[in-house]
């Protein structure tokens, strides 16, 4: 909506206090929409507008009980290699992902995805470029296509990753 100013004053009137009331309504509910737009510049700036492209498909609510039981129950975060976290994740993951996952085809899969191997990541608490490199020893060709699909946006996937809560892209 357009901020409407008074119209000016004809030669002869006079300028009361309505008028420069008018006037200094309009300039005050510019001076917000300005500062309004500005925040909305600077947070698209900051990468505020990109969305993280859907890793895979998840009951959200399930997935938030599998972080917490996994982080809580399973105290994956007191294992101090990477490569062991991650992989106690996706034993885990194997067994309960058929609740959580909504896509019959990766649910017919023995294998983890690109995509679930970036989720258990996080949960594990390791940063989404750091994956294929944890994966690397144990699983090279896991690690090889996760390098394949996510190398490009890994450093976009990093600020969505939540590595305190597990998260990533899912508000906790």
């Amino acid at each position: 909506m357009p901020v409407v100013l008074p119209p000016a004053p004809q030669p002869g009137d006079l300028i009361t206090a309505d008028l420069i009331n008018r006037i200094a309504d309009a300039a005050r509910d510019l001076d917000i929409r300005l500062e309004s737009l500005t925040r909305r510049v600077a947070l698209l700036e900051q990468g505020g507008g990109k969305l993280i492209p859907q890793l895979v498909p998840l009951d959200e609510g399930k997935y938030k009980l599998f972080v917490e039981k996994l982080r809580t129950d399973r105290k994956i975060l007191d294992e101090p290699d990477t490569n062991k976290r991650l992989e106690l994740a996706a034993d885990l993951w194997l067994k309960e992902r058929n609740d959580i996952v909504l896509d019959a085809g990766i649910k017919r899969t023995n294998e983890l995805t690109e995509g679930e191997w970036v989720l258990m990541g996080t949960i594990a608490a390791v940063k989404p470029s750091e994956v294929a490199t944890a994966l690397a020893v144990t699983r090279p060709t896991s690690a090889q296509a996760i390098r394949v699909q996510f190398d490009k946006i890994a450093p976009d996937l990093d600020a969505f990753a939540n590595l305190s809560t597990g998260f990533i892209g899912i508000r906790p």
